[in-house]
């Protein structure tokens, strides 16, 4: 992924089937008719497949340019959200930065009186698109894999150009996602980059708390798809060579401690709040 591109020309230009931010509101218009099953117009609905069409995974999004070189992947809301999608991740991706994650700049915009979430892309630079593959090429899983987060660290450490600094960032990635449910952890939700060094681990995308309620993990925390408390989180960093392993865990532990500051400050409704509160408050409250 990122590397390749399509087209009937030689020279493909690099930012490809991408929409600008000034026909961003028709865009989530054309999504959200869509979504619903209503009719739409022929033009409009090519507009949104062309900037729909390369970006992957289950929720609605679009590729999108601000005018200057950087490209935005721009997620929309959808009619089957149960929760505010948008805000929550929006908070998620912003206390991930401060538990001092490595993630791409987000931003969040009012588009009529929806929200859509803009996450920078990476895969794509001033020197050009860089080579992306997931964890799980990586891995060679297929079908319904059985791995853990065992299996990051130790592709990491064979793979990787900087393997210190990737599996710090990894483990930062682990405890994370432990502590704020994020239960679909899945491989492709995990990848690296390539450049005229070698692999490097990506910045972190797609984190969200548990809105679904499955309390189960994708990965596993060695032999257990439960998120372990912090005492076990830190021994796992400590065995794949972490330092101070302990004290990172709390670092992020203290800064989830106060999730719900955040969530309130991208307006994320109080019944959606109400909802996460418990499962969150059991992961941070561990021993």
């Amino acid at each position: 992924m990122g590397a390749l591109s399509f087209g009937v020309q030689e020279d493909i230009p690099i930012d490809g089937n991408t929409a600008d931010l000034l026909s961003l509101d028709k865009l989530v218009e054309t999504a959200m008719r869509y979504d619903a099953g209503e009719d739409v117009e022929e033009a409009d609905l090519a507009s949104l497949f062309r900037a729909g069409s390369s970006p992957g995974g289950a929720r609605p999004k679009a590729l999108v340019t601000d005018g200057s070189d950087r490209l935005w992947i721009a997620k929309f809301p959808s009619k089957t959200d149960r929760m505010a999608m948008v805000e929550i991740e929006a908070a998620t991706m912003h206390l991930a930065k401060k538990a001092g994650l490595s993630v791409p700049e987000t931003k969040m915009l009012s588009c009529g009186d929806r929200k859509v979430l803009l996450v920078e892309r990476f895969d794509v630079t001033d020197a050009g698109r860089r080579h992306m593959t997931s964890m799980q090429t990586l891995l060679g899983a297929e079908d319904y894999y059985q791995l853990g987060y065992r299996d990051l660290f130790e592709i990491l450490s064979l793979v990787s150009d900087q393997p210190e600094t990737d599996i710090l960032k990894m483990f930062r990635q682990m405890v994370f996602n432990a502590m704020i449910g994020n239960t679909d952890d899945h491989l492709k939700n995990f990848s690296a980059l390539h450049d005229d060094r070698g692999f490097f681990l990506s910045p972190a995308y797609d984190i969200m708390p548990d809105t679904e309620g499955r309390r189960e993990h994708v990965l596993h925390f060695g032999y257990s798809n439960y998120a372990p408390g912090p005492a076990q989180l830190a021994e796992m960093g400590t065995k794949f060579g972490v330092r101070k392993a302990k004290g990172i865990v709390e670092t992020i532990r203290q800064t989830i401690v106060d999730w719900k500051s955040a969530f309130e400050e991208f307006a994320v409704p109080p019944k959606d709040i109400e909802t996460l509160y418990p499962g969150i408050k059991k992961r941070i409250s561990k021993t």
